[in-house]
């Protein structure tokens, strides 16, 4: 996408003669290029440059946040004041987050410090480590776009609530709560991964997921050790 849109660029650029800045790219360009920036690059490489800048800038969707490469986590060790900034900066763009990664080098105290309920615009979120309060505001009132769910392989969660999600489309989960009494269906979520799950659950899920085209669980009966992989 971004050759494309250089190529774009050079295309209707002004000619040799005339001093080309970047400034001269077009909005939805230069939106392209900035929404693959960091948080941080976002804000002390390109907020309050002028009024334009801005605009774009604060228009921008922001992913992978807290989802930083291995050796950047040892580092981070050594320098401990990096950290929190990365957090006030989203708190300052909180509306603008797409995408949302804990990683599971976070520490859990490090991890309460994040308060999920400030992203109310996200699509996708994957926490590695989670803590109960992060577990229980996951409602859909909370996050009503939220199409991509994933939580640490020790978390469940009541499939009453999962249901409530009118756009989720793929969850990743330790386990399902389903109380046999339930009758919600999703018609939303076509791809299902669980650590582990009751046989006896299994009629329920498939009946209630009627979208349902990949599903992958490791069984908790004994007798079922192997992972079973649906395709529809």
């Amino acid at each position: 996408m971004f050759s494309f849109s250089f190529a774009l660029f050079l295309r209707h650029a002004p000619s040799s003669a005339t001093i080309s800045t970047l400034e001269l790219l077009p909005n939805e360009i230069l939106f392209d290029i900035l929404s693959y920036l960091s948080v941080s690059d976002l804000a002390y490489g390109w907020l309050d440059l002028n009024s334009r800048f801005d605009a774009i800038v604060h228009s921008c969707p922001i992913r992978h946040v807290y989802n930083e490469p291995k050796w950047l986590w040892r580092l981070l060790r050594w320098f401990a004041w990096s950290y929190p900034t990365d957090v006030e900066l989203l708190q300052y763009f909180a509306s603008q987050v797409v995408f949302l990664e804990i990683h599971q080098h976070f520490t859990l105290s490090d991890v309460s410090t994040i308060n999920i309920l400030q992203y109310p615009n996200l699509r996708r979120l994957t926490i590695r480590r989670t803590t109960t309060s992060q577990v229980n505001a996951i409602q859909a009132n909370n996050f009503p776009y939220l199409e991509y769910l994933t939580l640490s392989a020790t978390e469940n969660i009541s499939f009453n609530i999962l249901c409530q999600f009118k756009l989720l489309r793929s969850c990743g989960l330790g386990s399902i709560q389903i109380d046999d009494q339930d009758i919600c269906s999703s018609s939303s979520i076509r791809s299902l991964i669980l650590q582990k799950c009751d046989p006896s659950q299994l009629l329920h899920l498939l009946h209630h997921l009627p979208q349902l085209i990949y599903f992958k669980v490791a069984f908790l009966d004994s007798a079922f050790r192997s992972t079973i992989r649906f395709y529809n």
